[in-house]
């Protein structure tokens, strides 16, 4: 089970390397095996959603089974922007990226 010691520990590192790394200000949570959110730290220059969209991204995560970095891989693949999901036990629905790949649209 993770502690709240540890969330906080995810999210601080998280935060840190996104500085490091030169990213745009960041929103990161951590839900636990439930779903339910443990801990959410939001950089304060970071957009008004950027808390409903790390919520909805950690959510994806857990319900597929595997990490961001792992669904990145598989949102690459012809056609994945076209799915959309839901999750009907907390009444989350994820959409997809939207992207479009003409081939695939017949066009």
């Amino acid at each position: 089970m993770l502690t709240l010691d540890q969330a906080a520990t995810i999210i601080d590192t998280a935060l840190a390397a996104a500085r490091r790394a030169g990213l745009k200000p960041l929103c990161i949570v951590v839900l636990d095996a439930g779903g339910h959110m443990l801990a959410l730290k939001r950089d304060e220059r970071a957009s008004f959603a950027r808390p409903q969209i790390a919520t909805a991204k950690a959510a994806g995560c857990l319900g597929l089974g595997f990490g961001g970095r792992a669904g990145q891989h598989l949102a690459a693949r012809p056609g994945a922007g076209r799915r959309r999901g839901a999750d009907s036990r907390c009444g989350r629905s994820i959409a997809g990226s939207g992207r479009r790949d003409r081939r695939h649209l017949g066009q």
